[in-house]
C-alpha cells in the first residue's frame, strides 16, 4: 500500500511530500533491527526533473524540432524511402527546410494528390517517432507503409463512393443523425 507524508520539514524544504510504502508488520530481532538501521538497504531518494536536452532520441542526431522529427530524422528518412516504392512522391531534395514556412512552401509546389500523401506521410512520421519514444518502440517502417498504402485506398473509395451519391447521401446522414441525436 503507498500513500503519501509531510516530511517533518516540509515547510523548510518548499511543501515537498515523500512517498511511504506500509509493509506488513515484521517480528522485531536483533537481526530485522540490524537490517532496518542498515543504510546500505535503503535507496537513495528519486528526483523526478524535466530534462531539457533537446538532442534527438532516436538518431541523436540535431535538435529535435517538428522539421527534424518528421523529415530529417534517420527514421522519418527510411520511411520516405520505403514509401517512395509505393507512392509517387517529391525527390529527398525537395524536403529542405526553407524557414518557419518550410511546409506550406513544399505543398505550394504540388498538386492536391501529392500534397495529401505528404500530409499523410508526415503524419505517419509523427507517429513513428511517438512509438520510439513514448511507447513500445516495435512499429516497423514495413507495417507503417502497409497501413498507409491501405488507408490512402480506403479514404480514395470512401470520397468516391460519397461523390458517387451525390448530395442524396449527405441529406440522409444528417437526417439520421437529427433524429438520433434529438
Amino acid at each position: 500500500m503507498r500513500r503519501w507524508q509531510r516530511n517533518q520539514s516540509e515547510e523548510a524544504s518548499g511543501g515537498e511530500r515523500s512517498l511511504v510504502i506500509a509493509a506488513p508488520a515484521i517480528p522485531r530481532s536483533h537481526n530485522t533491527r540490524m537490517l532496518m538501521t542498515s543504510r546500505t538497504l535503503r535507496p537513495p531518494p528519486i528526483r523526478r526533473t524535466i530534462v531539457q536536452d533537446s538532442v534527438c532520441d532516436i538518431c541523436g542526431n540535431g535538435e529535435e524540432d517538428e522539421y527534424h522529427v518528421v523529415i530529417s530524422c534517420t527514421k522519418s528518412k527510411a520511411f520516405r524511402f520505403a514509401m517512395r516504392k509505393e507512392w509517387r512522391l517529391p525527390e529527398e531534395k525537395e524536403f529542405w527546410y526553407t524557414g518557419t514556412d518550410w511546409l506550406q512552401i513544399l505543398l505550394d509546389k504540388y498538386d492536391s494528390e501529392i500534397r495529401k500523401k505528404i500530409l499523410l506521410l508526415l503524419w505517419r512520421a509523427w507517429f513513428l517517432r511517438d512509438n520510439c519514444i513514448h511507447s513500445d518502440g516495435k512499429e516497423t517502417i514495413s507495417r507503417s507503409v502497409m497501413f498507409l498504402v491501405q488507408y490512402e485506398e480506403e479514404i480514395r473509395n470512401l470520397s468516391l463512393s460519397v461523390v458517387g451519391q451525390g448530395n442524396k447521401s449527405c441529406w440522409s446522414l444528417s437526417a439520421s443523425m437529427q433524429t438520433h441525436h434529438t
